[in-house]
């Protein structure tokens, strides 16, 4: 097997897992109902079921990628594989709503440590002007993954029970576990540094605290108060990283340095800000605005990643021909205006959610490109890890306060209520449009294009450089 067909073969089996943590995780959502009936537990307990995995990521997500960067991506994906396996068995066979809560903690560590470690590889297996088309493979198969979890997972819960939707990751994880680890090349670069173990302590305790905050603020505002001590753990660990910029940092300082790495981070934070915006509001007025049933409101709704899965793949060339600046910018163009579309015509929502997944597609991948462009191999899995948690965040914190402003905007009735909450994830796609035209002019198809155009001149004296001087003194004649 040649270079390039291991190198996509790798990411075949990268995108394989993508798919299925995706499809699980908005699967999960329409089994609560059925969990909460078999485990005879309350809603309230049941719903952490989605969050405490979330909050894991987040927490998690930059640990991770260090532990990629130290220990080697493929160690750490396989990893992450073998732990998201062990948590969905344990809560395929949980019994009560204690198990499985613990499982997904399990399956919460896993997934964060396979998700910097898939950038990180596609980051090094691809130069940068084929990289585009790898992300764009990603992009798509991340956008069946969310389209398949309703409707796949609505399936497995009503015929073989809400235990199937875990069952079904176990087979799948084990034949990529086989493959991965024979024909996944090592990429461990010589970083010779230990874990930080008391930034590792201090990150997670910090995010653990600040997106539990984020998440139950709405229901429970007296926990809006664990944003404090989460901020200030946070604020310890800024110090004592700051202290340890030569010493084997968790995180490196150069890395946040980096502007443009900088600004597309807090852009792409705002891209799920945006999108868990929408799909909350269009969820509640699609049910009980218009009367829909679930089933029928979740086929609605998954238009959007339907109409992205194709687009996500034309981005990927997209990028590689014409840069990863444009045609980001044109995907967050296309998602407002698909935005500002379902506002203006939420009697018939569809044609603005299509055009919403047509940016949804168009700006995946885009982004991360534009961000790791400059970051030093030996940092891609940190900055994969900070660059991931940034999403999982955003998408955190635009849940629970568009929440918090459609609930505060009930009593004026649903249509009034969801038209003024929508612009939250308005703002924050503005916000992701003014952050991304902020970044480097310079693209990556651009710099391609000149190092193709422009070779390096041989050096005086060799064959090379004797021929370039003969052709110049030709050319002076």
């Amino acid at each position: 097997m040649n270079q390039n067909t291991r190198a996509w073969t790798v990411q075949g089996m990268l995108s394989a897992v993508v798919f299925m943590t995706l499809m699980e995780a908005n699967a999960v959502n329409l089994a609560i109902p059925a969990m909460s009936r078999a485990l005879h537990t309350g809603l309230d307990r049941v719903l952490w079921i989605a969050a405490v995995y979330q909050l894991v990521l987040a927490a998690t997500m930059v640990i991770a990628g260090r532990l990629g960067d130290l220990h080697g991506p493929k160690r750490m994906f396989l990893a992450g594989l073998g732990l998201f396996a062990a948590g969905s068995a344990g809560c395929a066979l949980a019994r009560n709503i204690d198990v499985l809560l613990a499982a997904r903690v399990v399956q919460g560590l896993g997934a964060a440590l396979l998700t910097p470690q898939s950038l990180a590889f596609t980051t090094r297996l691809f130069p940068p002007e084929r990289r585009g088309r790898a992300l764009g493979l990603s992009g798509a198969v991340a956008g069946l993954g969310v389209t398949a979890g309703p409707t796949l997972g609505g399936l497995l819960v009503a015929v073989l029970g809400w235990r199937s939707i875990f069952w079904v990751n176990v087979p799948i994880a084990a034949a990529v576990f086989a493959l991965f680890a024979r024909l996944a090349p090592d990429l461990r670069t010589r970083v010779r540094e230990r874990l930080d173990l008391l930034g590792a302590g201090l990150l997670a305790g910090g995010l653990t605290l600040v997106t539990c905050a984020l998440l139950e603020s709405a229901p429970h505002p007296r926990l809006a108060a664990l944003a404090v001590p989460g901020a200030a753990l946070l604020a310890a660990f800024t110090a004592v990283e700051r202290r340890r910029q030569q010493d084997g940092p968790l995180l490196h300082f150069a890395v946040l340095r980096n502007r443009d790495f900088t600004l597309l981070t807090l852009a792409t934070g705002a891209l799920p800000c945006a999108v868990a915006g929408v799909m909350l509001l269009c969820s509640m007025w699609l049910q009980s605005g218009m009367g829909m049933s679930a089933a029928r409101a979740g086929l609605t709704l998954a238009l959007a990643p339907a109409v992205s899965v194709p687009l996500a793949m034309l981005a990927g060339r997209w990028n590689d021909r014409f840069g990863a600046k444009p045609v980001t910018l044109a995907g967050m163009a296309l998602m407002a205006a698909g935005m500002a579309w379902t506002v203006a015509s939420l009697r018939a929502p569809l044609p603005g959610l299509a055009v919403f997944g047509a940016g949804m597609g168009v700006v995946y991948g885009g982004p991360f490109t534009l961000a790791i462009r400059d970051i030093e191999p030996a940092m891609t899995g940190a900055a994969s890890g900070v660059f991931s948690t940034g999403q999982r965040i955003g998408g955190v914190l635009g849940g629970a306060a568009v929440g918090a402003l459609l609930q505060g905007s009930l009593h004026a009735g649903i249509g009034t209520a969801v038209r003024q909450a929508f612009l939250l994830p308005l703002a924050a796609l503005v916000a992701a449009v003014a952050l991304t035209a902020a970044s480097s002019r310079r693209t990556t198809a651009g710099r391609v294009r000149t190092r193709c155009r422009s070779p390096r001149p041989g050096r005086p004296g060799t064959g090379a450089g004797r021929r370039s001087a003969g052709r110049s003194a030709r050319a002076r004649r």
